[in-house]
């Protein structure tokens, strides 16, 4: 059965965006990457004889992409990419810590070395931290969010509520709430692959329509849901795609944003963890997220209680609540960042009505 949806958009113009391509690294050679990774490796070794490296990567690579349609639609980009990653943990003696992951990328040659040596410092202060973790303790409040957490458990969940399949399908929480407030007046979100030199930059989606800079929530409102052409035609919008169409030409077009980011608060970190009460610090959730329900579950793992304004590693606690909430109840944001395995910019929250249970 033919689907009456189904169509090619029509062509639109098209910016470049400048410093997605460095001839630098293309000239790479297999050596040279090899030498990054070995590189990268004595950086871990050298700052701490109890890191245990269990994989690695160090990766460089130039891309084209080439889009061309019987409607006239013709786009073509270059660029490069240089990534690191670790993944381990922290042996000491007998005990063995949680595990940790660091990375960084980037698009030039130039810099890359300083990179390198973040993604070390980061793997050796994550794993490190791991070890001799105490008791948790159960309370119902406030938890901090670091930025690695911010952006999986926090935003990661709220994208998968803006999908227009899943509010075409009456499966999203937020499917009739443009333009009302959702959340807290401290969450703002950007929708910006237009950048230069980032490495989530483009100047055109999967269908060829241009990249813009939109702007998804606005001191707690919704301002905007992305599209590809298929489902902005399944909604009646006018405009048509807003250049989100995600995936490869092995099937038809996704939806996906392009390069999201949390605005930096006012709250410097430091008075963000001065709570002055035992605070759950999350570094990275393991568990399940009921998008339809906002209904989430799961344990904290390399998590820390922050007890008498200093830090310490717990065993492993249950967080629980609910996500429609959370947005509501964001208590601080931090004015400070740190980029996603070098991507994207996300800042530390404090969320308030969690339920934290210690074993």
């Amino acid at each position: 059965i033919t689907d009456p949806l189904h169509d090619l958009p029509d062509p639109r113009p098209l910016k470049e965006i400048d410093a997605l391509h460095d001839e630098e690294v293309e000239a790479l050679t297999m050596e040279d990457i090899t030498t990054m990774g070995t590189v990268l490796l004595e950086q871990v070794r050298t700052r701490d004889a109890r890191v245990s490296i269990d994989s690695g990567a160090t990766g460089a690579w130039t891309a084209a992409r080439a889009l061309a349609s019987s409607k006239g639609l013709a786009a073509s980009t270059q660029s490069t990419q240089l990534s690191a990653s670790l993944f381990g943990m922290a042996v000491d003696g007998d005990e063995v810590g949680s595990f940790a992951t660091a990375g960084q990328a980037a698009r030039a040659r130039a810099g890359f070395e300083q990179a390198l040596r973040q993604c070390a410092d980061d793997f050796v202060r994550k794993t490190t931290g791991a070890l001799s973790p105490g008791k948790g303790r159960s309370c119902q409040g406030s938890i901090i969010l670091t930025p690695e957490a911010t952006s999986s458990l926090l935003i990661g969940n709220l994208l998968a509520m803006l999908q227009p399949g899943a509010i075409r399908k009456g499966k999203s929480p937020l499917g009739n709430r443009l333009d009302e407030v959702i959340a807290s007046p401290l969450l703002n979100l950007v929708d910006d692959a237009t950048l230069p030199g980032e490495v989530d930059a483009s100047p055109f989606d999967r269908e060829g329509m241009p990249r813009h800079r939109s702007q998804v929530v606005q001191e707690g409102r919704l301002c905007f849901i992305p599209y590809n052409h298929y489902e902005a035609r399944a909604a009646g919008i006018a405009s048509g795609s807003t250049g989100h169409a995600s995936g490869g030409p092995q099937g038809p077009p996704g939806v996906q944003f392009g390069r999201i980011e949390m605005a930096a608060g006012a709250t410097p970190l430091k008075e963000l963890l001065a709570t002055g009460e035992p605070t759950m610090i999350v570094t990275r959730f393991s568990g399940s997220t009921n998008t339809v329900t906002g209904e989430f579950s799961g344990v904290v793992k390399n998590g820390f209680l922050l007890e008498g304004g200093e830090p310490r590693p717990v065993s492993e606690v249950l967080i629980s609540g609910n996500l429609l909430d959370a947005f509501q109840a964001i208590e601080a944001v931090s004015r400070e960042r740190e980029r996603i395995l070098g991507r994207v910019p996300m800042p530390w929250v404090r969320l308030g009505g969690i339920s934290v249970t210690a074993g």
